[in-house]
């Protein structure tokens, strides 16, 4: 029961965009992967502040659960609500910045509700990004196809690498994503799927290769 220095990673949800872009008039949407870290329920009774350390018996079973990581916490970060908070700000963040580059893109003032509820973190700003020109803009980069995206926009557009990308694989395979759009820097980190992954440097060349003919 009492908590260990480690954290756990497992497959998350995969998000319909259409929930955190919220335009008047829609298209098709791309899809948005977490990745699950796993929150500890007997901290609170035992008087501990942080409940992503994981406990004896779940550090055992997340050593044989297949795409679940366990990782030493690292020191600094020791209140469940500060890490949290912390993730929130960074989101906050990441979404002014994909709003930005999507009306830079699209050469106009951006008309959208965005809302990512609970999930906290910033390797959607791509996603969002994208969905906002996919929702605004004229061209269609879907093209009804299945198609995920991940990675976190800097303020130039250059896409950052991210991380848990096996577990996002695993979460994207699980809901018959044919396509994920992934940072380029991260290719070294994909494991072996039916999916068709599409390397990006930046936001343009994300658009450039959803739009390819060939994909």
């Amino acid at each position: 029961i009492l908590p260990l220095p480690y954290y756990s990673v497992s497959p998350g949800e995969v998000i319909n965009m259409e929930q955190v872009v919220k335009v008047p008039e829609s298209k098709d949407h791309f899809y948005a992967i977490s990745a699950n870290v796993y929150q500890n329920p007997y901290t609170e009774a035992l008087g501990f502040d942080n409940s992503f350390k994981v406990n004896t018996f779940y550090y055992l079973v997340s050593k044989l659960q297949p795409g679940t990581e366990l990782i030493e916490f690292p020191s600094g970060y020791s209140v469940t609500d500060e890490i949290k908070q912390n993730q929130y700000e960074m989101l906050d963040q990441s979404t002014d910045v994909a709003l930005r580059l999507a009306s830079r893109y699209l050469h106009q003032d951006i008309d959208a509700d965005i809302s990512f509820g609970e999930l906290a973190g910033s390797s959607g700003s791509l996603a969002t990004a994208l969905e906002i020109i996919q929702q605004l803009g004229d061209n269609d980069l879907i093209r009804g196809r299945k198609i995920a995206v991940t990675g976190e926009l800097r303020e130039d557009g250059v896409v950052q690498p991210i991380g848990f990308l096996e577990q996002k694989i695993l979460s994207a395979e699980k809901a018959s994503i044919q396509i994920m759009v992934v940072p380029a820097a991260n290719r070294a980190d994909i494991i072996e799927s039916g999916i068709t992954f599409i390397y990006v440097e930046n936001l343009d060349d994300a658009v450039v290769k959803l739009m390819a003919p060939q994909v």
